[in-house]
């Protein structure tokens, strides 16, 4: 059985061997994404995985799939939206995910968005880089004193509202699904509305759909204390960058942290220095001091690198021999 892996990164090529010691499969990879101009790669395999940001909306790249015979897509992500789920239906390709490569990894990067605003680090380093150490400005509650919102309190929502309540924070949730057993720190919110008004730290962990896509965005974000903070962890089109500028610039918001924006393609994963920003959304931004930005990175860790690949792989091959998997996208 052999499997072309697109997209890979240094942090994945140690779980790849690993993988390969005990799986009796041939594998070959590219760091390049799936696209029109590589998806002849995947010619003379039986199947691929990929991770990726960028939507494949080009039909061609199924159908030339589905010509080499191609009858799933692995992917190494939990979220499924940079796939046209209608295209690979069309083209009898079977998807699968991630549904839960680890948790406590997003969790921990939202975690440290946190701390890092209310500490108030974006002035604190670049005063400190200046030999400042004067304190004016760098005044910050504390956490146990404050109410944070977890927007979908899912298997991340979760680990995240038990890092925070272990802290001694007050934890409200809103989610479409209620999970009052499996979280019983959080304190369910009737609408989404109703915790935007009362949290002074916003966490997102939805998925993005349809339902989600421009959630935060001017009207939502006038709901907000203009003393909270808004942190995104999940998808980047849940946020409308633009008005979250508005609100910024307009002193509605105190900060944001964000690991994922809907202006990243073309920018994420790549090295611009020396090189021009044309996103206006993200140049600004970027020059906003109370707002943190890393680059898509809250899953970047071992564990979860390791579980994504396996998880992956794996799915790849239940889909490959008994056509089915615990994991297809419905």
């Amino acid at each position: 059985m052999k499997i072309f892996i697109y997209g890979v990164h240094d942090g994945e090529f140690e779980p790849i061997d690993e993988y390969l010691k005990i799986n009796n499969i041939k594998i070959e990879y590219t760091t390049e994404q799936l696209n029109s101009d590589t998806v002849s790669l995947a010619q003379g395999f039986d199947g691929i995985s990929i991770k990726q940001s960028n939507h494949i909306t080009d039909e061609s790249i199924y159908k030339k799939l589905n010509t080499y015979n191609i009858k799933q897509i692995a992917l190494r992500t939990a979220g499924y939206d940079m796939i046209d789920l209608k295209l690979a239906n069309k083209y009898n390709l079977t998807i699968t995910n991630v549904p839960a490569y680890s948790p406590n990894a997003i969790a921990e990067m939202a975690l440290t968005h946190t701390m890092f605003l209310l500490r108030k680090m974006y002035l604190t380093i670049p005063r400190i880089k200046s030999h400042n150490f004067t304190w004016p400005g760098l005044l910050a509650p504390e956490i146990r004193n404050l109410t944070i919102g977890i927007i979908g309190v899912g298997r991340i929502g979760g680990v995240y509202a038990k890092l925070v309540s272990g802290l001694g924070a007050k934890v409200i949730g809103y989610d479409i699904v209620r999970r009052e057993h499996e979280n019983p720190v959080v304190e369910y919110q009737e609408t989404l509305n109703e915790l935007l008004r009362k949290a002074d730290i916003i966490s997102i962990h939805t998925p993005h759909d349809d339902s989600t896509e421009n959630m935060i965005n001017k009207k939502t974000l006038k709901l907000m204390k203009p003393t909270a903070y808004l942190i995104n962890t999940a998808r980047g089109p849940i946020v409308n960058s633009r008005d979250l500028i508005d609100a910024l610039e307009n002193k509605e918001l105190a900060g944001a942290g964000l690991d994922t924006l809907d202006c990243e393609i073309n920018y994420f994963q790549h090295n611009y220095h020396g090189k021009e920003i044309k996103s206006k959304e993200l140049k600004k931004l970027l020059q906003m001091e109370n707002v943190l930005i890393t680059p898509h990175i809250s899953f970047f860790t071992k564990t979860a690198l390791k579980n994504m690949i396996d998880i992956s792989l794996d799915s790849a091959i239940e889909v490959l021999t008994s056509k089915t998997s615990k994991n297809i996208v419905k």
